[in-house]
């Protein structure tokens, strides 16, 4: 087995509400503006200017600082993530002013410690799904030469190998007779997907194979179908194959054009109902009332509105998740994000 993607966790105490990890991506300060709340303890190694005893001089000293929470704001660009906050504690106390108002940049390669106030199932969830990586989509992976074809399914955070099916035309065949046991190479490697209703296949492998494959599916796949194949790189054959396949980039790629492609699904679906007079509603009162009368099916929140209407949609998520109501979070920065932002950047499917 092995680990995909995931954000660096060197400790995870869910009883204590204590966690200690590190950045390694822009995913993962976006996971952490969502995770990090306000009256949360965040501690960073961090550095404070201070000035020379006697001297009108100054000198940056290197302290470690924890932060009582007052607010954050993920800069997608410069791609960090600023907490600002109170000084509770840190060392060298000497350069600590404990009750200074402060704020440091995480980025990637830093390394924090968060003890949360309170945490919200969501956040749980979004932390797991950082750690892991995990996906609900059926995303395979096939490495294939002139000898076989291996077929692994990701399977939340780690590969399972499914079945290896060995190519019967390998070796010094001739003409028509190569050309038919290819085909029927081919067709074993389509009955194994088929059979398990994939949505996603990642290719690769060293040799022609791999584009042979290419070839065949461009034939024998209906085009609306045909994008459900990625062929990439991969040298080597066999489950080394499939672990370069992982460690190339294409999966969290694939993973990523999957979630926006669900978050926009659900956007779509909300349009539509809409334009045919269902039940949705959008906006933070009309979603408060319809609350109150029991009738939120699934709603939907942006990042942006979530950070820019901080304590009202805690409490709403809290009562939420006392309601068992079904809620999703969507990245701003997507398409979809935009257009639930344009609309309100808060909406929801209803019972009536």
């Amino acid at each position: 087995m092995n680990i995909l993607y995931s954000m660096k966790v060197y400790k995870k105490n869910f009883k204590d509400l204590f966690f200690e990890l590190g950045v390694d991506n822009l995913d993962d300060l976006w996971v952490l503006s969502l995770f990090i709340s306000e009256g949360d303890v965040v501690g960073c190694q961090t550095t404070r200017r201070f000035r020379i005893q006697n001297s009108t001089d100054s000198e940056k000293k290197s302290v470690f600082i924890n932060l009582n929470v007052k607010n954050t704001k993920l800069d997608v660009h410069l791609q960090n993530l600023k907490i600002i906050g109170i000084i509770e504690s840190g060392h060298p106390e000497q350069y600590v002013n404990i009750g200074e108002h402060h704020s440091f940049d995480v980025a990637k390669g830093d390394k924090i410690n968060i003890k949360k106030n309170i945490l919200l199932d969501f956040q749980k969830k979004l932390l797991n799904k950082a750690i892991e990586t995990q996906t609900n989509n059926s995303i395979y992976l096939l490495v294939l030469d002139d000898d076989s074809c291996v077929v692994a399914k990701l399977n939340d955070s780690q590969y399972k190998i499914i079945t290896e099916i060995t190519f019967k035309g390998s070796g010094k065949r001739e003409g028509n007779q190569r050309s038919e046991s290819r085909e029927l190479y081919f067709e074993s490697i389509l009955k194994v997907l088929n059979n398990e209703n994939f949505d996603k296949a990642i290719i690769g492998g060293p040799g022609f194979e791999k584009e042979y494959f290419q070839k065949y599916i461009i034939d024998k796949i209906a085009k609306n179908l045909q994008n459900k194949f990625i062929f990439t790189n991969a040298a080597s054959p066999g489950i080394s194959g499939i672990r370069e396949l992982i460690s190339g980039g294409q999966v969290k790629k694939v993973i990523s054009n999957l979630t926006v492609q669900r978050d926009s699904d659900l956007i779509n679906e909300f349009l539509l109902h809409i334009s045919k007079d269902k039940p949705v509603t959008y906006g933070l009162i009309p979603i408060k009332e319809a609350l109150d009368r029991n009738a939120l099916k699934h709603v939907m929140i942006t990042d942006k509105f979530f950070h820019e209407n901080y304590n009202e949609i805690k409490n709403l998520l809290l009562r939420f998740e006392d309601g068992k109501i079904e809620y999703h979070i969507i990245n701003s920065d997507s398409e979809p994000g935009t257009i639930l932002d344009n609309i309100s950047g808060i909406a929801a499917f209803l019972y009536y």
